[in-house]
């Protein structure tokens, strides 16, 4: 059996990261750390692997990035944002895939930990109590999600859903729907926060919460009952996938959208545009939180701190054709309580 990164660091009684750092010369490590682990190599007969063995002046030049779902065209994106950056500064990066399963984001880490300078972890799962054996595998980001913990890279949720409510309000809306994403996402979680603190905001204004589903289109389609059932003349989706998954729905229903009741997505995947008619959505800034997040890791890979350990980026309100004023205007009598 082949002598591994964490046999050593096992040995030398470390982490597979500071093993990895005292091997390649990258980070701080103590200088008697560091020799306890060149020992323990020694002593082992550790050789390094294929993908260690094309290091260039310390470092792999390769960065991992697991994500809970490449369907997700969300994801999809983000994972294509952060490897033009990469490459544009001469690094690789290798993409895993969770299936949403918490235990995996550790294992995948584990696995990868002395092939790559750092990992970007995209919304995770693992719980805030056992983020610390995240930071043991080596450095690491997280990208739309906050730790105490890891530096993060974040969307201002609580900002889009206000953008979202206040321009259906606008156009005359007075009841408006909240469909609900899956109740164990972290992601969802806080959108509901961020629901919550919108129906502090306009309490003459009713804003239901309807559904727990997942976040996919099949998700949606599940939704749109729901939706037709709480008699409001607007929606905002937990994502655009679900979004889409309700257009379908609705239309199915005989519903018209938006002369009879409008939608709002959120995130800005490609497809939002391309639906018929076009999502309204709130876009979140996918290629400006990968760039951080890259910043973020290749400055902790190199044994530095990010110049901020928190970046929360602002997003946009893109209106498009499935929003428009309700076929009934109400007067502002609501009050506010799911």
């Amino acid at each position: 059996m082949a002598i591994t990164i964490r046999d050593v660091a096992a040995r030398a009684a470390v982490s597979p990261a500071t093993a990895s750092r005292a091997l390649t010369g990258t980070g701080s490590v103590d200088p008697a750390t560091a020799a306890r682990v060149r020992d323990a190599a020694r002593e082992l007969g550790y050789e390094r692997n294929p993908w260690a063995s094309s290091l260039r002046g310390g470092t792999t030049r390769k960065l991992a990035m697991i994500v809970p779902d490449l369907m997700n065209p969300f994801f999809a994106e983000l994972v294509r944002s952060a490897q033009a950056y990469a490459h544009e500064l001469g690094y690789l990066v290798l993409v895993a895939e969770t299936d949403d399963d918490a235990g995996a984001e550790l294992e995948l880490l584990r696995s990868l930990s002395d092939r790559v300078d750092g990992s970007l972890i995209c919304t995770p799962q693992t719980a805030e109590s056992a983020q610390g054996r995240l930071v043991d595998e080596g450095p690491a980001v997280f990208l739309h999600r906050t730790s105490t913990l890891v530096p993060y890279v974040i969307s201002d949720v609580a900002l889009g859903v206000r953008l979202a409510v206040e321009n259906l309000v606008a156009l005359g809306h007075r009841r408006i729907a909240y469909l609900d994403g899956p109740a164990e996402s972290w992601s969802a979680g806080l959108r509901r926060v961020a629901v919550a603190q919108v129906r502090e905001e306009f309490p003459d204004i009713d804003i239901v919460t309807v559904g727990q589903v997942r976040a996919r289109f099949e998700g949606g389609v599940a939704g749109g009952d729901l939706v037709i059932a709480s008699g409001a003349t607007a929606v905002l989706a937990y994502n655009d996938v679900v979004a889409l998954g309700l257009l379908h729905r609705l239309a199915r229903r005989g519903l018209r959208v938006p002369d009879d009741i409008s939608i709002v997505g959120f995130d800005d995947v490609p497809a939002a545009a391309m639906a018929s008619p076009a999502l309204t959505t709130v876009a979140q800034p996918l290629a400006e939180s990968a760039r951080a997040g890259v910043d973020m890791l290749l400055a902790l890979a190199r044994g530095s701190q990010p110049v901020e350990r928190a970046v929360v980026l602002p997003p946009t309100l893109v209106v498009r054709e499935s929003t428009a004023p309700p076929a009934v205007m109400l007067p502002r009598t609501g009050t506010g309580v799911a």
